[in-house]
């Protein structure tokens, strides 16, 4: 810590960030508006951009110093860098969750959702309503999971491939699909195929068709 290293000028502050980041907290303010310590103790751990300055918060250099380091780092950095475009999408590929952090400006950008999606299914849900509609988009996170059809725009869940791309992971999947397509025949008989259980996830009409087949939980009935 910065009281154990001395008397707390520049040289001594330098010295203490250089071994522990977390020393440029103790560190007088003016410090932490040096840039060359308050790069110094970013290099040595992300987590010190917490404790810089608000000017340096939107360092470009600094931040994405510590970005290149954990994404999550972008939640302290000042609303100039959280809406620099370079500094988003170094943030975003290392870690998805970063994306949170972007400022609105940029939050929009296809580019930077797909970085993200392509990382992680979950950051779909952090999406703006507009990406949310992006069939393309979509069907990135579906290739993970079936859970982001949950907060799709709605007008998707009436596209049949949407709702197959989700069916590969889960028969709940169907829970999702529109009302036309949980009466859509070819469809209920694909979700049955992968769990007998979405009988009762189909169309009134079919459920009732079904069962009274004799359909419940043995094999899906044939076209």
């Amino acid at each position: 810590e910065i009281s154990d290293c001395g008397e707390p000028n520049g040289d001594v502050v330098l010295k203490c960030v250089q071994s522990d980041a977390h020393a440029l907290k103790l560190a007088p303010m003016h410090y932490r508006g040096n840039k060359e310590i308050v790069l110094a103790a970013v290099r040595q751990n992300w987590e010190a951009l917490q404790w810089v300055s608000a000017q340096l918060k939107d360092d470009p250099e600094i931040v994405m110093t510590a970005v290149q380091q954990n994404g999550t780092a972008l939640q302290w950095a000042g609303d100039t860098a959280r809406a620099d475009l370079d500094v988003c999408r170094a943030a975003v590929k290392k870690s998805w969750w970063a994306y949170e952090y972007t400022a609105d400006t940029v939050r929009g950008s296809h580019e930077l959702a797909l970085l993200a999606l392509r990382e992680n299914w979950q950051a779909f849900r952090l999406l703006e309503a507009g990406l949310r509609a992006e069939k393309s988009l979509l069907l990135v996170a579906l290739r993970q999971h079936w859970m982001p059809l949950a907060d799709a725009d709605p007008v998707l869940l009436s596209d049949p491939e949407v709702v197959r791309a989700g069916l590969k992971h889960s028969h709940q999947a169907f829970g999702f699909a529109s009302s036309s397509l949980r009466s859509d025949r070819a469809l209920v008989i694909e979700a049955l195929a992968k769990n007998p259980r979405a009988i009762n996830l189909a169309g009134s009409e079919l459920q009732e068709e079904f069962r009274s087949q004799g359909f419940l939980s043995a094999e899906p009935p044939t076209q």
